[in-house]
């Protein structure tokens, strides 16, 4: 959990790289590249929290390895819809 260089150095290489395949993916077309970056920032940060409960045991026992993944689905999902909102409302007049 503490910063370290080689993980500043991944990042930046790979949030190019993920931008460009998020370009592709359908769900996400109309973003700029901005856009698509704010939104990989907060997954990073969903899945970041949500790794850390899962490794300390913060969930519920009964809380599927699905359940957690069907969670990170569906915060993705939110993600997108409210910055589509978001972007929609700053184009306004």
């Amino acid at each position: 959990m503490k910063p370290n260089q080689h993980m500043q150095d991944f990042d930046k290489d790979m949030g190019d790289d993920l931008v460009k395949r998020m370009k592709r993916d359908a769900e996400l077309e109309g973003f700029s590249n901005d856009e698509l970056k704010l939104i990989l920032l907060k997954m990073k940060i969903f899945q970041t929290g949500l790794s850390v409960m899962v490794a300390n045991g913060l969930f519920p026992d009964n809380l599927s390895e699905e359940q957690v993944i069907e969670l990170l689905d569906s915060a993705a999902a939110d993600i997108i819809v409210a910055a589509r909102q978001h972007s929609a409302n700053i184009r306004l007049p």
